[in-house]
């Protein structure tokens, strides 16, 4: 039976390939990466935004530090990952679940792109704006840096490496990353595909923010016995939002307020007066734990 394997730490951990089959069947996005920042809080890039600026200033990088569980900092370079890309991520994952593992090695989702485009656009055939999306997730390299050991032992993967039609098939298909793979493997990850047609539809100003907090909130095990709460100037920080002009605080205020109604569709509440969040676990949700040891770092996978 196949299987995938670290050879860069001085353990190895062995994960059969149809375990990875299956997790990639039965859930669609880590729940690290929803509570990291990875996938910038808005849905299309200005170049007026201060998030663009900063990317541009920072020689095309988004650095982030999160003082997360065993990482200290992300860095995403090449393409900034808006909330647009992460819905996309997603609609590959949760439609044509089932992995093929080449003879080469390669791991490849096969994909439709009207079913794709169903979930993420209005429109069923608008196939050039699909691949140029694709391609600006695979021109982004994503970066975890450990809260210990040396620069060396950090993680950097992208998520696609390449997508080819398959005539044969008469689909296309996704050459994932196997760092990426490897990620995804090792982490929590979670199923929220009931909900993504409706954040992927989500229009109108603030959508991204808005985007970006409700996937952290589902990402946190919470019920009504124990509800998770969160400041909203804490979770902007968490967002990676910006928040350094009393004009940038307000504006999220504004979003929080404008979604209210669809916000309170997954459970969670905003109390205007403390400004903290009360999230009492959304419905439609499922977790799956890591296939490897979680008491190693970010390089165990």
């Amino acid at each position: 039976m196949s299987n995938i394997q670290e050879q860069k730490t001085p353990y190895v951990q062995k994960v059969l390939f149809e375990e990875v089959q299956k997790k990639f069947s039965e859930t669609i996005t880590t729940t690290d990466e929803l509570k990291i920042a990875i996938w910038a809080p808005v849905s299309k890039i200005s170049p007026n935004s201060s998030i663009y600026k900063d990317f541009i200033t920072n020689e095309r990088k988004r650095t982030i530090k999160c003082d997360f569980k065993d990482i200290a900092e992300i860095e995403v370079s090449g393409e900034i990952l808006t909330q647009t890309h992460k819905d996309i991520v997603d609609a590959i994952f949760s439609t044509n679940k089932k992995l093929i593992k080449t003879d080469e090695g390669d791991i490849v989702q096969y994909i439709s792109v009207y079913e794709v485009l169903k979930i993420v656009s209005n429109s069923p055939t608008n196939y050039s704006w699909l691949t140029d999306k694709i391609d600006e997730i695979k021109r982004a390299v994503i970066t975890l840096r450990p809260k210990i050991g040396n620069n060396k032992s950090r993680v950097s993967f992208n998520i696609f490496n390449t997508i080819y039609y398959d005539a044969d098939k008469e689909m296309y298909a996704i050459v994932l990353n196997k760092e990426f793979v490897r990620f995804f493997v090792g982490r929590l990850t979670m199923d929220y595909s009931k909900h993504l047609p409706v954040l992927a539809k989500l229009k109108g100003e603030g959508n991204g923010f808005i985007k970006a907090a409700i996937r952290f909130f589902v990402a946190q095990k919470a019920t009504d016995d124990k509800p998770y709460h969160i400041k909203l100037s804490t979770l902007l920080e968490k967002l990676d939002q910006p928040r350094e002009t009393t004009r940038q605080m307000t504006s999220a205020q504004t979003y929080v307020n404008k979604y209210k109604d669809l916000l309170e569709t997954f459970s969670i509440e905003f109390n205007k007066s403390t400004k903290i969040f009360i999230y009492h676990g959304a419905k439609n949700l499922k977790f799956t734990k890591s296939l490897f040891d979680e008491k190693k770092s970010i390089n165990a996978k």
